[in-house]
């Protein structure tokens, strides 16, 4: 991904937030928990993850 996206250190910061909540539960993935889909912290990854993949912009994402 490009260095100068402005969405990529939120991005981190999610990616690192999700970790330690997977690290504390002893989870090595988020499907592993009973509170999944209730979320807010995964909720907040996988919106600032969409963002950081589109270039915060509306529409698709590039790979």
């Amino acid at each position: 991904m490009q260095e100068n996206n402005p969405n990529t250190q939120i991005f981190q910061e999610s990616k690192t937030k999700l970790i330690e909540c997977q690290t504390s539960h002893s989870l090595t993935s988020c499907f592993q928990c009973p509170q999944v889909l209730e979320c807010p912290i995964r909720e907040e990854y996988v919106k600032n993850a969409y963002s950081y993949l589109n270039k915060g912009e509306e529409g698709e994402f590039e790979f």
